[in-house]
């Protein structure tokens, strides 16, 4: 198992499992702190991507 997706490790091995944020929804949240100016704690979701490597 391994953390954040990349396309390597779609292929490694017939695929690595991952667990991995969702850097989409990362991006909009901080640019959306930063164009308000509010700092905050926030939940950042992920997912796990199960592949041949379990």
């Amino acid at each position: 198992m391994s953390y954040n997706e990349t396309p390597l490790k779609e292929v490694l091995q017939k695929g690595i499992t991952v667990m991995s944020t969702d850097f989409n929804v990362m991006g909009r949240l901080c640019a959306e702190m930063i164009l308000s100016k509010e700092g905050k704690m926030i939940k950042n979701e992920f997912r796990v991507i199960v592949r041949e490597s379990l």
